[in-house]
């Protein structure tokens, strides 16, 4: 058992900040919990940096299926290191669902097709450009 999974078992969560180790919740932590977590401190922060890379490419996944990125998903609230930590090794399309769902995203999303509608252009071409026709000459030569 790692010590990650020991503290979840327990209820709680690990993260590194700056050059702390925050347990969380901080109120429920008991003295067993806290000479544990002690002794086995090193093991700890190499089990959260390791994740840290893992919950990153969740992230980068969830982004690339909601079409915008991972540092957007960040800055705009829509997703924590809470929810990271706890979710990184779920399917990344139930978080993208669920964010989906969110107030926050509808209108994001309702403002970025208003953004689409004015700035679009009029018309639609015509016809396809010559080199994305399948007959162009760009084309045959690939």
């Amino acid at each position: 058992m790692t010590v990650i999974d020991y503290l979840t078992q327990r209820g709680f969560s690990a993260r590194v900040a700056g050059h702390r180790l925050v347990i969380s919740p901080a109120s429920r932590l008991t003295d067993d919990v806290r000479k544990y977590v002690k002794a086995h401190r090193l093991e700890l922060i190499a089990e959260l940096a390791a994740n840290d890379g893992q919950q990153r490419a969740w992230l980068e996944r969830v982004a690339a299926l909601l079409n915008t990125t991972a540092d957007g998903l960040l800055a705009r609230e829509l997703i924590d290191a809470n929810d990271m930590a706890e979710q990184y090794r779920t399917d990344p399309r139930h978080a993208a669902k669920l964010i989906a769902s969110t107030p926050n995203w509808l209108a994001l999303e309702q403002l970025r097709g208003q953004f689409c509608a004015q700035y679009a252009p009029a018309r639609a071409y015509a016809r396809e450009p010559a080199y994305c026709s399948r007959n162009s000459a760009f084309t045959r030569a690939i």
